[in-house]
Parts: structure tokens; C-alpha cells; sequence
């Protein structure tokens, strides 16, 4: 293998299915060859590749290929490339002064995936960041041993008994330094520019609170990843935006609440100014709950609603390591679902967040109607089918998408009673009822104040 062979994000094995494809990037600005074969790191037995296009440190789009005896025609690879458009930025003068980031990773009984993460957290090009490990009740000390083995001064243990990413991650905030804080999950590998880019979001503006990077698939190895890479949209927006409740998107539609818009909770960051101001992440909701999620929706409809700014920065990128197994995947897509519907209840219960609702209810509900009923959902997802056929990456086996649909919706009708019962157990949470009472201050002129 020489020099100029291309690496994948993550560490991958030999292809077990016939449809695997190697994932990677590609900066067309600076290719590492321009004709011949260009060889991919651990890329024999795979017959076709997916590369995030770049310019520099700017995501501009993905790209295919095909792969013979594990390297990629470097002339086609750069003609696929060069054909992508090129991207505005919407970034603001960052100058020298970066901001110092709290990056904090929950985990749980997971050190494998966790060391890779945490390393390439510390292998970004940042000058200026701490790392919190957040040991959310594992039941083994092989977490802390993870973070002995790096013996890196910038990273730093905490331990959060009480089940739940929210607890884990408010926590997490508690002990760190720095008023940014980076947020992202121990199943993902952190790319290397990706807190300078998220710096960049921040730069837009000084009500800017929330910026949401981009998470692309960093193993496409089985259905089952094959599965979520097509649902999620996650890296489907290359274009930077900026959201504001006081100044909607044209066409708006169902704008604050549709969540597709703006990311994870697996590459956010949130000023800290932000994240007090809505009180934190909302324990009642997330992994490690009778909800199983809504967390990071949560985060972004409750800081839009206190006149903060979202960002979308699509070249902040952590790359994602779908579920392999079908019986994980099913529990994932269950948690979606019902993270979805349980948020969504919350909205309706909150005063504060309902008001928000009132202008897209309407086709809100029809929206839900076209997924739950069954001859609405059926036209519904042909439609969605049809939107993505372009980047399905392999054939997926009908039987196995109408079995997660199923899986997806029913976890999405169980969310309004999960979250009932989440509130009934948080009842007596003292940061629940500062959470509920806070009105957040006016932090900019002209911005939509939660009432």
C-alpha cells in the first residue's frame, strides 16, 4: 500500500457482504493523485466506495465509486468529484482567538468503541479544548481504565451513577471549564477539523447558541447499517444555515419542529450561557429512560424558543458506526421512535413550547397521519423512497424496511406514555422544577422570547 492510499474514518474488516461499501473522504483541492489507481486503506474484497467530497476543511457533497482490487480509477473519482458544486460559507471572522471547548462524551459499558473516540478527539487540529468521559453507571471499570491507558492531562473522568444521557451529559457540564461545550456520543470517530469547524458555527453570530455538525456514515458493512444510513438524515444538508424562531425559513414548513433540519446530539455544541438558560438537558428524556430519546430535539426547540440561533455547520463532521446487528438496530430505531413521540408530548403538556406548535399543528398532524396510518404511510414512504433512491447505497430487502417501519412507528405511538411515566419518576427532581419555572432572560432585540 503506498503513501497516497486513502484512509477510512474507523477501523473496518474484511467485507462480509457482497454490498458493503468502503467509506471515506476526498479533498478535491488537493488530490493525493490525479490518474492511475488511487489505492484505499483496507479496501480489498470491497466492490464499491462512498467518499465526503471536500475543499480544504469544507464538506461540499458525497460521491461514489467503484473499487477494483481495493483502489478507485483516480481519474473518475476526481471527474465524479469536480462535478459536486462548491459551497458558500456562512462563517463569521474567527480570527486567532478560538474559544477554549469542554467536549463530553457519555458512555456506558462501552471501552472499545469509546477509546477509538476519545483518540480522535485528541488527534484534532484544535489548539484549546479539555475532554470529559462521562461514566454513566457502567458496571465494570473499564471505562476509567480507558482513560488511564490515554494518560493525556486534557482528559478527565466523571461519574454520574443515575441512569440517562441527560444526567450524564449535565454532569458532564458541571465539571467542565469551558463556557463552549462540545458534545458527541462513544460510538463515533470525531474528524479531524472537527471543532475548528465547530468554532466556525459559533462565529456567525453573538446569538448563536446551538451549532449542529454533521454525521456521516462511518461503516456501511451490513443491511442493517445499509437500513439507517438510508432513514437517517443526519448528512443529508451540505448547506450552512443559520435558524431563528423570529425569522422563519421560506418555504417554512413545518419549521421550529422539523427535526431533520438541524442534526444529533451526537455532534452539538452549545454555548454555556445557552445551556443554562434552558436549564440543561431535560432529564425526562433521552438513552437510559422510559423514553429512550428526544434529548437533542429538545435542546434545539427549547433554545430556538429562548431567541438563540441554531447553526448547521455541515464540515463539522463525527463520522457515525451504525448498529451491524439487526436485533441492536431494532432497539435503536425503537428508541428513535418513541424518543420522537415522547418530545413531542412534551411540546403539547409545555405552555411555553405549545405556543410554538399552534402555527404548524394542522399539517403537523397530517404529517403523522401519512406515517401512523397505514394506506397514508405506505404513499408516504414510496415518496421518501423515491427522494433517496439516488444515494441508497445497496439493495434492501423490502421484507427487512417494512419490518423497521413497523418497529419505528410502534415506538412512536409508545413515546406519549413513555414520557408520562419518565415524568412521574422525575417528579421530585429539584432541577425539574427549576427547569419548568425559568423564565429565560431577553438576550437580543427582536428575538422570540419564551412566554
Amino acid at each position: 500500500m503506498t503513501d497516497t492510499a486513502l484512509e477510512p474514518p474507523m477501523r473496518i474488516g474484511a467485507p462480509v457482504w457482497p454490498e458493503a461499501s468502503w467509506i471515506g473522504s476526498y479533498d478535491r483541492s488537493a488530490p493525493p493523485v490525479r490518474h492511475g489507481k488511487l489505492p484505499l486503506r483496507d479496501g480489498s474484497g470491497y466492490r464499491n466506495a462512498r467518499f465526503l467530497v471536500r475543499d480544504g476543511q469544507t464538506a461540499v457533497g458525497f460521491v461514489t465509486a467503484p473499487v477494483v482490487d481495493g483502489a478507485v480509477d483516480a481519474d473518475e473519482l476526481w471527474r465524479r468529484a469536480s462535478a459536486l458544486p462548491e459551497r458558500q460559507s456562512l462563517r463569521g471572522p474567527i480570527g486567532t482567538a478560538l474559544p477554549f471547548f469542554s467536549v463530553i462524551i457519555p458512555t456506558r459499558d462501552r471501552p472499545g468503541p469509546l477509546a477509538d473516540a476519545v483518540r480522535s478527539v485528541l488527534e484534532t487540529d484544535y489548539p484549546d479544548f479539555e475532554l470529559i468521559v462521562v461514566d454513566n453507571g457502567s458496571a465494570t471499570d473499564a471505562t476509567a481504565e480507558v482513560v488511564r491507558a490515554v494518560d493525556d492531562e486534557r482528559v478527565r473522568l466523571v461519574r454520574e451513577p443515575r441512569p440517562g444521557a441527560s444526567r450524564a451529559r449535565n454532569a458532564g457540564v458541571a465539571a467542565a471549564r469551558g463556557d463552549h461545550l462540545a458534545f458527541t456520543d462513544d460510538d463515533v470517530v470525531a474528524d479531524r477539523w472537527w471543532l475548528r469547524q465547530l468554532a466556525a458555527g459559533f462565529s456567525r453570530g453573538a446569538d448563536i447558541g446551538v451549532v449542529c455538525g454533521m454525521v456521516p456514515t462511518g461503516e456501511l458493512a451490513t443491511p442493517a447499517q445499509a437500513w439507517f444510513d438510508e432513514r437517517v438524515t443526519w448528512a443529508s444538508n451540505l448547506t450552512p444555515v443559520t435558524y431563528r424562531l423570529a425569522d422563519p425559513p421560506s418555504p417554512r414548513g413545518l419549521f421550529p419542529f422539523e427535526v431533520g433540519r438541524y442534526g444529533t446530539g451526537a455532534n452539538m455544541a452549545v454555548r454555556r450561557e445557552t445551556w443554562e438558560t434552558i436549564g440543561g438537558s431535560d432529564v425526562r428524556l433521552g438513552p437510559g429512560t422510559p423514553t429512550k430519546g428526544g434529548e437533542d430535539l429538545d435542546v434545539f426547540l427549547t433554545a430556538l424558543a429562548a431567541g438563540y440561533a441554531v447553526a448547521v455547520e455541515p464540515s463539522s463532521v463525527v463520522w457515525h458506526r451504525h448498529r451491524a446487528e439487526l436485533s441492536a438496530l431494532r432497539s435503536q430505531v425503537t428508541g428513535y421512535g418513541r424518543g420522537l413521540g415522547a418530545w413531542l408530548t412534551k411540546v403539547a403538556l409545555h405552555p411555553r413550547l405549545a405556543r410554538h406548535a399552534a402555527p404548524v399543528a394542522l399539517p403537523g398532524l397530517r404529517h403523522l397521519a401519512g406515517l401512523i396510518i397505514p394506506w397514508r404511510r405506505n404513499a408516504a414512504l414510496r415518496e421518501a423512497d423515491e427522494s433517496v433512491g439516488a444515494r441508497r447505497p445497496a439493495p434492501i430487502s423490502p421484507g427487512l424496511m417494512t419490518r423497521l417501519r413497523r418497529v419505528e412507528m410502534l415506538g412512536l405511538l409508545s413515546g406519549p406514555a413513555s414520557y408520562l411515566l419518565s415524568r412521574w419518576r422525575n417528579r421530585c427532581d429539584p432541577g425539574i422544577t427549576r427547569r419548568e419555572t425559568t423564565r429565560p432572560p431577553t438576550i437580543g432585540q427582536g428575538m422570540g422570547i419564551v412566554g
